[in-house]
């Protein structure tokens, strides 16, 4: 009895270290990993075998009207659903949600073209993927920062999606 009393503790400490491990790598409303996950998978599993490289910052286009507009729940509703729809079309890259209404996906040992292909084609189903808020459809769209480098570090590689992101966002 003593021995499976303590078998049976030595289960429960295991399911509960997943839960805290799961919780604190996670963003809780859309179930991406979070941003410091985001760091650490990349600086742990990437960025030693990565010859070429590309990040994209991604942010849901005048996402503050919908919140304001249809309330805070239809702004959850509408980051649900981009969530699903990065982790449907990068579910073999590092993606994650940064904060707010942005997200990042790191794309390692891709060449340019490719990253860009995929981030048009994920942009271009945001833009077709209509959110249902109550009886209503939300239309959203994305503006994306991408970069395509060889060796610079993370932070530089960020430094410089966010540039893009910004004239992305400047130029509609």
């Amino acid at each position: 009895e003593e021995f499976l009393c303590r078998v049976m503790q030595n289960l429960e400490l295991l399911e509960s270290v997943e839960t805290i491990r799961r919780v604190a790598n996670s963003d809780y409303l859309t179930g991406l990993p979070n941003r410091r996950h985001f760091f650490y998978t990349v600086a742990t599993r990437y960025r030693q075998h990565v010859e070429r490289q590309s990040l994209a910052l991604i942010d849901l286009d005048h996402f503050k009207r919908i919140n304001d507009t249809y309330g805070h729940d239809a702004g959850d509703a509408v980051l649900k659903t981009v969530a699903e729809l990065i982790s449907s079309l990068f579910n073999d890259v590092p993606a994650a949600r940064f904060g707010g209404e942005e997200f990042c996906i790191y794309l390692p040992d891709m060449a340019p073209e490719d990253a860009l292909r995929r981030m048009e084609n994920f942009r271009a189903v945001v833009a077709e993927t209509p959110v249902l808020y109550k009886d209503k459809l939300l239309s959203v769209t994305a503006s994306i920062g991408l970069i395509s480098a060889f060796d610079d570090n993370l932070e530089t590689l960020l430094g410089d999606a966010d540039k893009l992101l910004y004239t992305a966002k400047s130029q509609g």
